[in-house]
């Protein structure tokens, strides 16, 4: 008769965990930020405190990318929200020119109705219906935001995680037709919002920070870091990725903002 454990290991044995990694990175800095304005879907620009951003997160880039004990390699693919605060930010923060863009609007920002373009001081007053909501829809993950296109936190989820997972697969694919041999782990990243990566650390990710607590706001340029392991001995499994937080952003201590 077999042991227990014996049996428990040889069913681990078979599984086949690729890893990939995923950089956070969040938008430069707009005017609206600035300001204190909600922007969600808004299509706003990168002001000039931004481009100053972007080329300290290109440079920080280089640096991770340079050290010999980080587990990134080179990024394969940038994955980014078709938003234009983003996209500049995508394209300004490229290493090389062999990194491929690829657009998303499954990356937006959480569209948050009327409340888009208020702003975040007066918009409890302004539209106290729609601000409370909003305000209930953090527990109530189902509860869309009042006014036309305005979404819920599921289906915010829903969409971020449908584009990181096919982004991670399509990178597992390519490596294996190149038959690509190296010491690191495949890596991708991620351009998005404020209010996308919180939602990202409250629900989709395990954590794994060390007893960090402050979540705060992560500011604008600033690089997190995940670990995405795949079981590609299943395949078919909806199951078979696990989402590991390895570090967060840098965060502003009183930053309370769940939408710029």
């Amino acid at each position: 008769r077999q042991c227990p454990l014996i049996k428990l290991m040889n069913k681990d044995d078979k599984k086949k965990i690729r890893v990939v990694r995923v950089l956070l990175i969040r938008h430069a800095r707009t005017t609206h930020n600035a300001s204190g304005i909600i922007q969600g879907q808004l299509d706003t620009e990168v002001n000039e405190d931004g481009e100053e951003e972007i080329k300290s997160l290109r440079a920080n880039l280089m640096k991770m990318m340079s050290n010999s004990i980080n587990r990134v390699k080179n990024i394969r693919k940038i994955v980014t929200s078709d938003l234009q605060r983003c996209l500049h930010t995508a394209q300004g923060m490229m290493i090389d020119a062999s990194q491929m863009i690829e657009e998303s609007s499954k990356l937006r920002e959480r569209h948050v109705g009327v409340l888009q373009g208020c702003p975040r001081k007066t918009a409890p007053m302004e539209f106290p219906r729609a601000w409370a909501t909003f305000c209930e829809s953090k527990t109530k993950r189902g509860l869309r935001c009042a006014g036309e296109g305005g979404e819920s936190v599921d289906d915010v989820l829903r969409r971020v995680r449908e584009c990181i997972e096919d982004a991670v697969r399509s990178v597992l694919e390519e490596e294996e037709e190149e038959e690509e041999e190296s010491s690191g782990d495949a890596t991708i990243a991620v351009v998005t919002h404020a209010g996308v990566l919180l939602l990202l650390r409250e629900y989709l990710v395990d954590e794994d920070l060390s007893g960090e607590k402050n979540r705060g706001i992560v500011r604008n340029c600033s690089i997190g870091t995940m670990r995405v392991e795949v079981d590609t001995s299943n395949s078919e499994s909806k199951s078979n990725t696990r989402w590991i937080l390895d570090s967060w952003g840098k965060v502003d201590a009183e930053g309370t903002a769940d939408v710029l």
